[in-house]
C-alpha cells in the first residue's frame, strides 16, 4: 500500500453486508447534473479549448488469476493496448484499498477478509491521466467493486464483477450486483465490465450473431 493512499477495510459506518464507500485520495465531491450551462456568447474569449473528456474511454477487462507479482506486466500489457480502465478478475486480493503502480497508474482492489481463503478478489485499474477525476471508491466483496469518476459534466461509475463458478453461489452474486447497479446515481453513466463465468448454451439459431454452436447443451441464454 502506498503512503497517503486509502486503506484497506470496511468504514465505521458501513452497513452490514454493503462495502464502504470512500472518497478515492485526492478526489473532490462534485453535484454530478446540477451544473448551469453558462453562456458561449461572452464577449473577450477566446476559442473553446476541447475538453479531454470529448475523446472516448478505452475499456478493457482481464481474469489475472492471482495478481501477486504480476503488476509490472500489467501495466505494460493495457499500455501496450492503449486501455484506460480496465476490470480486473480473479486478482485473489487480501482487504480492500487502493495502490500505486508503476507510470502512475492506479489500482484499486477489493478481496477477501484476512484469514480467508482466496478464492476471487476484483479491481480496477485506472490510467494516471484519470486519477485526479475520480470521487468515490466501493469496495463491495470480493466480487463486486465500483469507482465513480467525474467525466465532463457529467459522472460515470464504473463496476468490476467475478462470477463464481458454482451455481449454488450465482444467485447471491446475482442479487449483489443488481443491488449495487440499482444503487448508483441515476443521472450517472453505467459502464459493467468483468469475468461472469456464464454458459450459455449452443442455440445459436436463435441467439444469432450472439452465440456459437459449441457450447454446452442445456445451459440456454435467458433474457432479463
Amino acid at each position: 500500500m502506498s503512503p497517503g493512499l486509502a486503506s484497506p477495510g470496511p468504514h465505521p459506518g458501513a452497513r452490514p453486508g454493503v462495502g464502504a464507500r470512500r472518497r478515492a485520495p485526492g478526489g473532490r465531491v462534485f453535484a454530478c447534473g446540477t451544473r448551469r450551462r453558462r453562456n458561449s456568447t461572452g464577449h473577450g474569449r477566446g476559442p473553446r479549448r476541447p475538453k479531454p473528456w470529448t475523446k472516448n474511454l478505452a475499456f478493457g477487462t482481464w481474469n489475472a488469476t492471482s495478481l501477486g507479482g504480476k503488476e509490472p506486466e500489467l501495466v505494460r500489457e493495457v499500455e501496450r493496448y492503449r486501455l484506460e480502465i480496465v476490470g480486473l478478475a480473479s486478482t485473489h486480493s487480501l482487504g480492500s484499498g487502493t495502490q500505486l503502480l508503476e507510470r502512475g497508474w492506479t489500482l484499486f482492489f477489493s478481496g477477501v477478509p484476512h484469514g480467508e481463503r482466496r478464492r476471487a478478489g476484483v479491481g480496477l485499474l485506472i490510467a494516471p491521466q484519470l486519477s485526479h477525476h475520480v470521487l468515490e471508491f466501493s469496495p463491495v466483496n470480493e466480487r463486486v467493486v465500483s469507482l465513480r469518476l467525474q467525466a465532463g459534466d457529467r459522472c460515470l461509475t464504473v463496476f468490476s464483477a467475478y462470477g463464481p463458478n458454482g451455481s449454488v453461489e450465482y444467485p447471491t452474486f446475482l442479487e449483489t450486483l443488481r443491488g449495487v447497479l440499482e444503487g448508483a446515481p441515476t443521472w450517472d453513466s453505467i459502464v459493467l465490465l468483468g469475468d461472469f463465468n456464464a454458459h450459455v448454451g449452443n442455440e445459436s439459431d436463435t441467439w444469432r450473431g450472439v452465440i456459437g454452436r459449441n457450447g454446452p447443451p442445456g445451459h440456454e441464454l435467458e433474457c432479463c
